[in-house]
């Protein structure tokens, strides 16, 4: 706690510096960065209040690169109080924006949240959909995070109840972890398959996984 609040006051300190040299795109960043911290701290409306000056900042180029990304933490943010109708009308405006800006990595990653949160809310169909769309796009584009699409498709058919999918898809995953520059954290995904292996009566299996997770 003491080095997140140590580091909020380095980039306002640092904001303060951007704003008088009049480097908005600086700012932008900055206040994104504080978003980010303040969120960590609990603080959910300071961080609201930040992505907010920071979507203000960003004009052109830069605010058509910037945006997908300042709406998704938004509607993160928005997920976190429990504002559904309000997260999801963000993240399909943070889909949108990253379309436009033809942002494939974050395209992907937007439909990955978006069906994670779906997901949690045992919304398994609207889940399915927003997860399937994003591993389509990492996968047709060679995206290493297709890695974080073959973990949530695991938790989804372990959820349907689907326990074979899940355990390969899974597998895959956890092996992908693995390799240099592998999924983090990487906790989850041996969490998830020790979960999938205890519902096989897999009991072994899933205390080592269970143990790794830990």
């Amino acid at each position: 706690l003491h080095q997140y609040q140590e580091a909020l006051q380095t980039y306002l300190e640092a904001r303060k510096l951007a704003e008088a040299s009049r480097n908005n795109v600086a700012a932008g960043e900055l206040d994104f960065n504080i978003s980010s911290l303040y969120s960590h701290l609990g603080q959910i409306d300071a961080a609201t209040e930040a992505i907010g000056r920071a979507t203000a900042r960003l004009s052109g180029p830069e605010r058509l690169a910037q945006l997908p990304k300042l709406l998704t933490f938004l509607a993160t943010l928005q997920a976190d109080q429990g504002r559904m109708p309000q997260a999801l009308d963000l993240y399909r405006q943070g889909i949108a924006a990253a379309d436009r800006a033809g942002d494939q990595e974050m395209y992907a990653l937007v439909w990955n949240d978006l069906g994670y949160v779906y997901l949690e809310h045992e919304k398994l169909p609207q889940a399915e959909y927003a997860l399937l769309e994003a591993y389509r796009v990492r996968k047709l584009n060679h995206l290493r995070s297709v890695e974080s699409s073959y973990r949530n498709l695991g938790m989804l058919r372990l959820g349907q109840g689907d326990l074979r999918a899940a355990s390969v898809l899974l597998d895959r995953a956890v092996a992908l972890s693995k390799q240099p520059g592998g999924l983090r954290p990487n906790w989850e995904v041996y969490y998830a398959r020790g979960h999938v292996r205890l519902k096989q009566n897999h009991l072994q299996d899933a205390l080592d996984d269970l143990r790794i997770a830990a």
